[in-house]
């Protein structure tokens, strides 16, 4: 195991890859071969051909088909991969350059690859359709696994290895909620995870939190310098980290301040507004008031001089009849006798 850091890769690109006698070696399958013929090993032996040619088929759509699954979503999501993860580029890659420009690249480069799943086809589906690609290659391995303890029976065989691989990516990487569809629709296949884990990954936890690939092995005690200057460089991060949350805090307190002036600003915004309004309706409701007022004075008056001047033909009609009356009682008396009316 060297600890590249993710810079050295093989020939062909790819990794991983391995070193014997001088001549390297690239492709997870082609190594298996290599290190299985150089060393009389048959990680398959005891499996009829008829298993053999089974447990091919598994690997070839494993390392074919569902990983492309993965592949798709990391390449699509870059930000989620690394929360989800719990990535840290800036260690993993041993760099200097500052992580926020390390993330972007790290991004970037990913999201390059999208047309490397295009390309493989499996890519030009819509998302549901490719977890269903997936679900669908978890369901046949989890119909051959069943209720063994490995693929083949009691002992694991190279496709135990192979599935393991691709399995962890589901359940310790999780995506598209396709965890929980695991833990639901094919529990076996997290049970087998658990067990190889158990077997062959005792110090699984340790090294994905230390990310040392060689956790069984002693430590050589570090110099009293270089741990003096460990503690230095510890205390540096303290302060670095402190001075940050202390940016940070005095940041999130002016934003709290901005944001209440500005909520203050609103509401005596929405006060005077309120009060202008009100305002308006009063002088609206007086003006209604005085235009009422007026209107009603005016119909009085128009009224008031309508019935004085009713009376007052009434009167100078009554005059003139009284006149005409007069004028008429004037004349000869009436006979008071047949005789004196026919003379």
């Amino acid at each position: 195991n060297v600890d590249h850091k993710m810079k050295y890769k093989s020939k062909k690109g790819q990794l991983p890859f391995v070193e014997l006698n001088g001549n390297e070696i690239a492709d997870s399958d082609i190594i298996i071969n290599e290190l299985s013929q150089h060393f009389g090993k048959d990680v398959n032996e005891g499996l009829t051909e008829e298993q053999r040619t089974l447990s091919h088929a598994f690997e070839s759509m494993l390392n074919n088909h569902t990983t492309w699954v993965v592949r798709w979503w990391r390449y699509n999501n870059p930000d989620e991969f690394i929360k989800s993860a719990q990535l840290d580029i800036k260690r993993v890659l041993n760099s200097r350059l500052p992580k926020s420009l390390l993330n972007f690249v790290f991004k970037i480069g990913f999201k390059s690859n999208v047309k490397q799943a295009v390309g493989h086809g499996l890519g030009r589906h819509s998302t549901e359709e490719i977890y269903d690609f997936g679900k669908g290659d978890l369901k046949a391995l989890s119909h051959q696994l069943a209720d063994k303890d490995y693929f083949f029976g009691n002992e694991p065989h190279l496709l135990d290895c192979v599935a393991f691989a691709h399995l962890c990516q589901f359940i310790y990487v999780p995506f598209g909620g396709m965890k929980e569809w695991m833990e639901s629709d094919t529990p076996n296949l997290v049970a087998f995870v658990q067990r190889m884990k158990e077997r062959y990954w005792t110090d699984w936890d340790e090294a994905c939190n230390t990310l040392d690939l060689n956790t069984h092995l002693p430590k050589k005690e570090k110099p009293e310098e270089a741990k003096k200057e460990d503690e230095i460089k510890e205390e540096q991060k303290k302060q670095k980290e402190e001075k940050k949350r202390l940016k940070e805090e005095q940041k999130r307190e002016k934003e709290e301040k901005k944001k209440r002036e500005k909520e203050e600003r609103e509401k005596k915004k929405q006060e005077e507004k309120e009060k202008a309004e009100r305002e308006k309706a009063e002088k609206a409701e007086k003006e209604k008031a005085e235009k009422e007022k007026a209107e009603k004075e005016k119909a009085e008056k128009e009224k008031s001089e309508k019935d004085k001047s009713e009376t007052e033909t009434k009167s100078g009609e009554a005059d003139k009849k009284e006149e005409a009356k007069k004028e008429d009682g004037g004349g000869d008396k009436p006979a008071t006798t047949e005789t004196e009316a026919k003379n």
